[in-house]
């Protein structure tokens, strides 16, 4: 089972998932960590304000997304945290990406 803990920015999304951590051993809390994209991101030199790089740069986020939902897939009962803005985001724009319409 996984746990999505959705809302807006600065609502506690994250304090609860660090509570849950501490208090309630058999839950895994998958933070998101996005060091990995953000390196690439600037070795790569891609531009957000360019549309080409901007989706690209959307398609590094949405993999790392996807490895940390496979990761949490592993764990029995599992956390994840969503902002508003990818929930928005990945409904509005991963069908595009994948070239769906």
């Amino acid at each position: 089972m996984i746990l999505s803990l959705q809302g807006c920015m600065a609502v506690g999304k994250t304090t609860v998932a660090r509570y849950l951590e501490q208090h309630c051993q058999q839950v895994q809390v998958c933070f998101e960590d996005n060091a990995a994209v953000l390196a690439e991101i600037k070795q790569r030199g891609l531009n957000k304000n360019s549309y080409v790089d901007y989706l690209e740069i959307q398609r590094l986020f949405l993999r790392n997304e996807l490895r940390r939902g496979q990761k949490a897939k592993k764990y029995p009962h599992a956390v994840m945290d969503f902002g508003a803005e990818e929930i928005e985001f990945y409904t509005l724009n991963y069908p595009k990406s994948r070239g769906l319409e």
